[in-house]
């Protein structure tokens, strides 16, 4: 509960909470209820500060003066009691003159009621004296107190004020308390309907989690088999690329080896041909001078040696024939290497588009991972696919390979044989 607390004029209020009664105040004993009621409507006494401080500051004013005035008023009534015929007073008044004055007791009764008349006109003086400045302290509190009892008047006026604007407020708090209380009736309402809305989301969560991590399972079970295929598909690139250099050693060696043989074969021709060229010239030197000795001794016989000089010249067309055939197979045989050549230049054309194939498939299975249902059913064709095109180029390049081998066997025989 807020409430104003003014100053002596009724300006510059602030608004400040009510401060807990201290165990020292006399409203200790009361209940809360009792204290915020007395707070409303009369101020909080502690607050009011700057009353406090003037009602200290007149008390300040009128003690003293209170304090002098009860003075004047004893000393008054010790002369006037003491100035009244009563023996005793008198005495101890004419005692205390003569200790005061130090008057001997010789002295005559003469000086005595001298000195106690003169005592007694400056008593008088000095009651006269006190009379006027207690009227003058009289008047003077006279109007203090007129002006306590203004500023009384002014400050219920003040407090009636303050507690009608009290009240007022009270009125506005507590309307403002039921409205508090409405809508906080309703925002329980709403805060029903809000925990009833988080459970439902926390058990869509829930689900959505649940679901997220099958998901995140799903995608880790496909990334291994990802890899999985990608490590299948690079020992089936190994394996490819082992019985490519195999295939390619085996096929170097066998052409080197039929360089080879071919060279030995057409050294071996020559050597053949050197050597039949060499009988034939032989032969025709001794034909030659059997001849000249045949025509010197049997020129009957000149139409045979004829025809058998026509059968060694045919015989040395069947040769060059022979040597020209040699020639030819050994340009078939370039043909052929160079064929062999373009084959396997074809091969790697075509292990080149199975790697770009292999690598579309790579980026395939990485696109399909986004698709979570038909992730596994499409990997799975994948794996068929890319097991049965490998199993495919396997079985084609090792079909092509033997064929190869074979044809290349059977011509190595055929140009043994022919040899």
């Amino acid at each position: 509960m807020n409430l104003q607390n003014y100053n002596r004029e009724g300006r510059n209020y602030k608004t400040e909470k009510v401060r807990q009664i201290s165990p020292s105040s006399k409203l200790m004993h009361l209940s809360n209820q009792e204290i915020s009621f007395y707070i409303s409507k009369y101020g909080d006494p502690q607050e009011n500060t700057k009353d406090s401080e003037n009602t200290k500051y007149f008390m300040s004013l009128i003690q003293p003066l209170l304090e002098e005035n009860y003075q004047l008023k004893d000393t008054i009534l010790n002369l006037t009691e003491a100035l009244k015929l009563d023996k005793e007073l008198l005495l101890e008044t004419i005692s205390q003159i003569v200790k005061d004055k130090n008057l001997s007791s010789s002295s005559t009764i003469s000086e005595i009621l001298h000195q106690l008349t003169l005592s007694v006109k400056k008593d008088r003086d000095y009651t006269r004296k006190l009379e006027e400045i207690i009227e003058q302290k009289d008047l003077f509190i006279e109007q203090l107190q007129g002006e306590i009892e203004q500023y009384k008047k002014w400050k219920i006026d003040f407090i009636q004020e303050k507690n009608l604007e009290v009240e007022a407020r009270t009125r506005n708090f507590f309307q403002k308390m039921q409205q508090l209380e409405e809508n906080n009736s309703k925002l329980c309402l709403k805060n029903n309907e809000t925990v009833e809305l988080l459970i439902a989301e926390q058990q869509q969560t829930q689900s959505l989690n649940e679901k997220l991590s099958k998901f995140v399972d799903d995608l880790y079970k496909a990334q291994q088999q990802k890899q999985e295929l990608q490590l299948q598909l690079s020992i089936a690139e190994r394996q490819i690329y082992q019985e490519k250099q195999d295939s390619q050693k085996r096929l170097n060696e066998q052409i080197s080896q039929l360089h080879k043989d071919h060279y030995q074969q057409m050294e071996q021709l020559k050597i053949e041909q050197m050597g039949i060229v060499n009988e034939l010239k032989k032969q025709i030197i001794n034909q030659q001078e059997e001849i000249k000795n045949l025509e010197l001794s049997y020129t009957a016989s000149l139409d045979k040696n004829l025809n058998e000089i026509k059968r060694l010249q045919q015989q040395l067309q069947d040769s060059e024939k022979q040597i020209q055939v040699y020639k030819k197979q050994e340009l078939a045989n370039l043909d052929n290497l160079s064929k062999i050549m373009m084959e396997k230049r074809d091969k790697d054309s075509k292990l080149k588009n199975l790697g770009q194939i292999i690598a579309e498939k790579d980026k395939q299975i990485d696109n399909l991972t986004l698709d979570v249902l038909s992730l596994k059913s499409k990997l799975e064709q994948s794996e068929l696919k890319c097991t049965q095109q490998i199993t495919k180029y396997k079985q084609k390049y090792k079909e092509k390979t033997q064929v190869k081998i074979y044809e290349a066997k059977k011509d190595l025989e055929q140009k043994i044989v022919t040899v």
